[in-house]
């Protein structure tokens, strides 16, 4: 995928699509800091700061990582790049974080009615993997070579 995002092979209805989905996910995680309307589940208030906190983080953040990588490389098509490789990389983690979530609810792990300390730890460690994997291949694609 570096390769073709650099050589422009994602096509304009694929790139228009990513951009879409991108514009959408950064709206549904305003609503979310915004107008938090899930009723069923209890959050301390703390968490809930906590995780307003991390998600402003994990918005604004990815694009500074992704910024900055792009920078030390060729500085060329930075929101195409940003938007090309946020896409895939959201859905597959965020396709990660619903197997493991459905696993714990299974086997008793985690408590649906309750968002709890170890539940934003694994929000964290989410976002973590999200900034590694955007610094890591933003900075393939704009690597010199």
């Amino acid at each position: 995928m570096a390769a073709d995002l650099r050589a422009h092979k994602i096509g304009k209805k694929e790139y228009w699509f990513y951009a879409a989905a991108f514009v959408a996910s950064i709206c549904v995680s305003l609503y979310y800091i915004l107008f938090s309307t899930i009723q069923t589940i209890y959050e301390p208030a703390y968490l809930k700061i906590l995780n307003i906190v991390l998600v402003f983080i994990l918005n604004v953040g990815t694009v500074f990582v992704a910024y900055v990588a792009n920078k030390k490389g060729d500085r060329k098509d930075f929101w195409y790049r940003y938007v090309g490789i946020t896409f895939p990389i959201g859905i597959l983690l965020g396709l990660a974080a619903l197997c493991l979530v459905v696993l714990g609810v299974t086997f008793e792990i985690v408590d649906p009615e309750v968002y709890a300390y170890k539940d934003f730890v694994f929000e964290g460690i989410f976002a973590g993997a999200f900034f590694y994997f955007t610094w890591k291949y933003m900075s393939r694609i704009a690597s010199r070579a």
